[in-house]
């Protein structure tokens, strides 16, 4: 494992070794070894099952959403059943010997395609608890039958309790990343997995007071976007695949959602989109939506743009879609109504 821990000024020395030594404690606590493409998970790192209730449910399968293209953010979902995510169908028997036989009554569950072959990583937790108990657990599937390549049952292991909000992201090489806030610490954490699922690197990336919400973006040959958000503050850092950090220890962004609502993050060449519930003027309403434009330094590109009231179930804490749809230009879905996006903020057709 290649571990990169970026150097920080001297008031951050202590406690970046604490953070050195709490990260290097998970890689022999999480190792899987695999045998024949399916990894075998040692009992002693499966935590103990919570008792819930079933996820079984007679309701009929909701519409499925299509699945998520590679170096876009990843779809986050709610699930009161297995049914509705056919890679987690396909590989119930693991989820079950992860949470129990009584699965959770809704799962949480973040998707994003990889950029080999035909390759999924899913983060999958108890959408009933917050992040420091919901148990997450990360699954890598490939192809069309969704087959198993790896899992790591605890992929925040040596994290300093209680761990925060966490996104996963794809990576180069097929590789995958989650991003981690640590509270304790105050710190935003990357974690490296290589294609095959061994570990390659932790990064410590940005100095966070606290974390409401966080995102995650691959931006092709650039590294990770890293938002983290929280009351009054959106607060982003750019990661080189390197480790190295592109905006100090991290930088406020002129979004300032009164509630800490998740962010939608869309880049495009140069150029990467970020969208907002609440977010400017400091009076607006929690959910009016508004978008910002960015460039790599980061300054932003052109005034925010309203974009209206966000559908109540998803602007508090689940970021909206957003996609490129051709150069220069992003479509963001608001419930019903889809907005695009051009260069100088104006929306168009």
């Amino acid at each position: 494992m290649r571990a990169v821990m970026t150097t920080a000024p001297r008031p951050y020395v202590a406690a970046l070794l604490a953070l050195m030594l709490a990260l290097a404690a998970c890689r022999k606590d999480d190792a899987h070894a695999v045998d024949a493409g399916r990894p075998i998970v040692s009992a002693s790192a499966a935590p103990s099952a919570p008792t819930v209730a079933d996820a079984g449910s007679s309701e009929p399968p909701r519409e499925r959403r299509p699945a998520p293209a590679a170096h876009a953010q990843a779809l986050r979902r709610r699930l009161a059943q297995l049914e509705d995510e056919p890679a987690l169908a396909a590989n119930a028997t693991d989820l079950r010997a992860h949470f129990g036989d009584r699965l959770p009554p809704a799962l949480a569950v973040q998707s994003v395609a990889l950029t080999e072959r035909s390759a999924r990583a899913l983060v999958v937790s108890d959408a009933t608890k917050g992040a420091a108990e919901s148990a997450p657990l990360v699954l890598v599937v490939d192809g069309p039958a969704h087959r198993l390549r790896w899992t790591k049952e605890r992929p925040t292991a040596g994290i300093v309790a209680p761990v925060g909000p966490f996104a996963v992201a794809s990576g180069p090489r097929g590789r995958v990343v989650l991003a981690i806030c640590d509270p304790p610490t105050r710190r935003v954490a990357l974690r490296l997995w290589d294609a095959d699922g061994s570990p390659f690197a932790d990064f410590d990336v940005m100095d966070v007071e606290d974390c409401t919400t966080l995102a995650a973006l691959y931006w092709p040959e650039r590294g990770w976007l890293v938002v983290a958000t929280r009351p009054g503050q959106t607060r982003a850092q750019l990661v080189s695949e390197e480790g190295q950090l592109r905006w100090q220890r991290g930088t406020d962004l002129g979004a300032r959602s009164r509630t800490g609502a998740a962010v939608a993050l869309a880049q495009d060449g140069d150029v990467w989109e970020l969208v907002q519930a609440g977010a400017a003027p400091d009076t607006a309403r929690a959910d009016q939506a508004y978008a910002f434009r960015y460039d790599g330094k980061p300054t932003e590109l052109h005034p925010p743009v309203p974009l209206g009231a966000m559908p109540r179930e998803v602007w508090a804490l689940e970021p909206l879609a957003i996609d490129r749809t051709r150069p220069g230009v992003f479509r963001v879905k608001l419930g019903a109504r889809a907005i695009d996006l051009g260069p100088s903020g104006v929306l168009g057709p």
